[in-house]
C-alpha cells in the first residue's frame, strides 16, 4: 500500500476459501455467517485480524480464526473390527448447536450479541475422507466423527450440542449441554461415542431339577383341561 508518511492506520483483514459464500464481508465491522449447508465442511474455515500500524517499513499481521472449532471424536478402538468384532461402517454425522453467534466485527474482534440454533446437514464423517488423521489426547487415539466451525458468542461461551452419527447398523444421537467454546480454539468432545460396554450375566436356572418344574395353564376355560400332576403335563381335549 502507498500510504501517507507518519500516519497511523487501522487495517482490517479477512481471509476465506476462494469462491465460497458462507460469509458476507462487504463490511468487516459486521461480518455475517450463513450456517446453512453441510456439516464437517473444511471450506468454512476463515481468518481475520485487526492491526494498528504507522506507515513505513513492513507490517506483520498474524491472522486468527474468529471461530471456535467443535470436534467430535470416538476412541479408535471402538471402530476397529479386531477389537469389537464387527467392521462398523461410518456413514455420516451432523450437529445441532444452540447459542451460536451469527455475526462478527473485525474492528472489535468480537461477536455481536445475537445468537441462534444451527442445524448442520448430515455429511460424510471426517474420518472417512481423512482416515490417516488421528487425534491423540492423553495417549488415547480418537477418530474424527464431526468437525464444525461456529462463532463463539463473546471470547468464551458455552453452547448446547446435539450430534447424530449414522452407521450401517443404525444411528446414535446424544446431547451434551454447556460445552465450552472459545474463539480461535478447538473444543474436542471425546469418548467411546459409538459403542457401550455391556455386561451379560448368565444364570443357570435350576428349576428343571425340581420334582414338578412345569407351570400349569388351563388354555380354554370352556373345555376342562386334564392335569397330570404325576408327569407334569397339561392334556388338552380334542376339539373335534
Amino acid at each position: 500500500l502507498n500510504l501517507l508518511q507518519g500516519q497511523e492506520y487501522v487495517g482490517l483483514f479477512w481471509a476465506q476459501v476462494d469462491g465460497k459464500s458462507f460469509y458476507t464481508t462487504t463490511d468487516l465491522r459486521n461480518v455475517t455467517v450463513n450456517y446453512t449447508g453441510s456439516a464437517n465442511n473444511e471450506n468454512r474455515a476463515a481468518f481475520c485480524q485487526k492491526k494498528v500500524f504507522t506507515t513505513g517499513g513492513n507490517v506483520s499481521v498474524v491472522l486468527e480464526r474468529p471461530f471456535a472449532q467443535i470436534n467430535l471424536g470416538t476412541t479408535l478402538s471402538s471402530i476397529d473390527p479386531n477389537v469389537n468384532g464387527y467392521p462398523l461402517q461410518l456413514q455420516s454425522s451432523t450437529m445441532e448447536i444452540t447459542g451460536v453467534a451469527t455475526s462478527f466485527s473485525v474492528a472489535d474482534m468480537k461477536t455481536r450479541n445475537e445468537t441462534t440454533t444451527v442445524s448442520f446437514e448430515a455429511n460424510t464423517v471426517p474420518h472417512n475422507f481423512t482416515p490417516s488423521e488421528v487425534l491423540t489426547v492423553n495417549n488415547v487415539n480418537y477418530a474424527y466423527l464431526g468437525m464444525n466451525y461456529i462463532l463463539a458468542a463473546n471470547d468464551k461461551a458455552t453452547v448446547d450440542v446435539k450430534y447424530t452419527v449414522s452407521t450401517d447398523v443404525g444411528s446414535i444421537t446424544r446431547q451434551i449441554p454447556t460445552v465450552p467454546v472459545e474463539k480461535n480454539h478447538r473444543t474436542n468432545l471425546l469418548g467411546n461415542l459409538l459403542t457401550q460396554e455391556t455386561a451379560i450375566q448368565i444364570v443357570v436356572d435350576e428349576r428343571f431339577n425340581q420334582p414338578n418344574p412345569c407351570i400349569y395353564v388351563e388354555v380354554l376355560d370352556v373345555i376342562p383341561a386334564e392335569i397330570d400332576l404325576a408327569n407334569g403335563n397339561v392334556l388338552i381335549p380334542d376339539l373335534s
